[in-house]
C-alpha cells in the first residue's frame, strides 16, 4: 500500500512540475508575442521620449515605433525641438535590426540602420550653435568607470539626407545647404578601440 501511495505522491508531483512549465512556456509565448502589439511599442515609444526628455534641452517626438522589438524597429516622424520655431532635427524614419542575444556577450549588435530623409538645422545665435546646447553640462566632474560595452554597427546607410547651416561667424557666406546626402559606412567599438 505504501508503494502505491510513493507512486501517486510522484505523479502528482510530476503533474505539478508539468503544470508549471507549461505555464512558463506560456507566459514566454505571450511576453515574445507582445513585443509586436501595439501597446507594448507605445509604451517603448514613452519610455524613450520620456527619458530623452529628461537629459535634453529639446523635446523629441516620435510619432510611431513598430516592428516586432525583438529584432527589428522601425520609429517614424522623429523630431527635435529646441524652441517653438526651430526644429533642430526631424527624420521621416529610421529601419534598424539587431541581434538581441548578443547582449548576452556584452556586443550591442546591430546589423542594419537605416536612416531615410534626415535633416539637420544648424543655426548660430548670439555666438552660440544650437546643437551645442542640447545636452545640459554636467555638474559631475569625477571619472567613472563602467564595464564596456562593445558595440557593432555593421550596416549604417543614411538616404537622401540635409543639412542647413547658417551663422554669422562662417567664413565665407552666412548660410548653405548641403542636399540629398548619401552615406554608408560601418562603426565598430570595443574596449581595444574603434574599428
Amino acid at each position: 500500500m505504501s508503494e502505491q501511495n510513493q507512486h501517486s505522491g510522484l505523479r502528482r508531483w510530476g503533474r505539478r512540475l508539468g503544470i508549471v512549465l507549461l505555464g512558463l512556456v506560456v507566459l514566454g509565448l505571450v511576453v515574445r508575442l507582445s513585443l509586436k502589439t501595439s501597446p507594448v511599442q507605445n509604451w517603448v515609444r514613452g519610455f524613450i521620449v520620456d527619458t530623452a526628455n529628461q537629459q535634453l534641452n529639446a523635446e523629441l517626438a516620435i510619432d510611431k515605433l513598430s516592428g516586432d522589438l525583438w529584432n527589428e524597429l522601425k520609429i517614424s516622424g522623429i523630431r527635435l525641438i529646441q524652441s517653438r520655431d526651430d526644429t533642430v532635427a526631424q527624420i521621416d524614419s529610421i529601419h534598424t535590426t539587431y541581434n538581441i542575444w548578443a547582449l548576452l556577450e556584452g556586443t550591442i549588435e546591430v546589423t542594419k540602420f537605416d536612416i531615410h530623409r534626415p535633416k539637420l538645422n544648424v543655426r548660430q545665435q548670439d555666438s552660440s550653435w544650437n546643437v551645442a546646447t542640447l545636452v545640459p553640462a554636467s555638474d559631475d566632474t569625477s571619472a567613472t568607470e563602467s564595464s564596456t560595452l562593445s558595440f557593432d554597427l555593421q550596416d549604417l546607410k543614411l538616404h537622401r539626407g540635409q543639412v542647413s547651416v547658417q551663422g554669422d561667424s562662417l567664413p565665407v557666406e552666412s548660410r548653405f545647404e548641403m542636399r540629398d546626402l548619401e552615406i554608408s559606412s560601418r562603426f565598430s567599438y570595443s574596449s581595444q578601440g574603434f574599428d
